[in-house]
C-alpha cells in the first residue's frame, strides 16, 4: 500500500472510487454526487486544494481531498477535508487512517494549524476519527435548501 501527495486528474480517472463514493452517500440531505471537475481542477490550480491517494499497485483504493484556507478571526490557515474514501476491502488495514496523516503532513508544511473533518452521523468515519486522534468540538447541522 503506498500513501502520497496526488491529483484531482489521477483521482478522477478511478471513476470507480466515485460511484462506490456515491452509492455509500446516498440518502444523507447532500444532493446527489455530481463532481465539478472543472472547478476542482480551478481550486487545486490556486493552491486551495489538495489530494492524497491511497494506492494498492497502480490502482487506487482511496482518496482523501482538503482545502487550504484562511481563519480570518486569529489569522491562521486550516484545512478542511472536502471528501475521503476508502473502498470497503481496504479500510481495515488503516488505509483511512494513512490517508489523513498524509493529508496532515502536506496540510502542516502548508502552514495549516487545525485540520477540520466532518461525517456522516453514525457513519465509518465517525466511528474512527477519535483514533485518528480527532476530537469532537462542534456539531454540523444541514438544511436542504433545494
Amino acid at each position: 500500500m503506498t500513501i502520497d501527495y496526488t491529483t484531482v486528474d489521477e483521482i478522477f480517472k478511478h471513476s470507480h472510487l466515485f460511484e462506490a463514493y456515491a452509492d455509500e452517500s446516498r440518502g444523507s440531505l447532500v444532493p446527489e454526487v455530481n463532481e465539478d471537475k472543472k472547478r476542482y481542477l480551478e481550486l487545486e490550480d490556486q493552491c486551495k486544494l489538495f489530494s492524497v491517494g491511497a494506492f494498492e499497485g497502480t490502482e487506487m483504493v482511496g482518496f482523501l481531498v482538503f482545502f487550504l484556507h484562511p481563519m480570518l478571526h486569529y489569522n491562521k490557515l486550516a484545512a478542511t477535508m472536502e471528501s475521503a474514501f476508502v473502498l470497503k476491502e481496504y479500510r481495515k488495514f488503516g488505509t483511512g487512517a494513512m490517508l489523513f496523516e498524509e493529508a496532515e503532513q502536506i496540510a502542516t508544511k502548508l502552514g495549516a494549524v487545525n485540520f477540520f473533518i466532518s461525517a456522516p452521523k453514525g457513519g465509518s468515519l465517525s466511528k474512527v476519527a477519535g483514533s485518528f486522534g480527532y476530537k469532537e468540538t462542534n456539531t454540523t447541522f444541514t438544511k436542504s435548501l433545494i
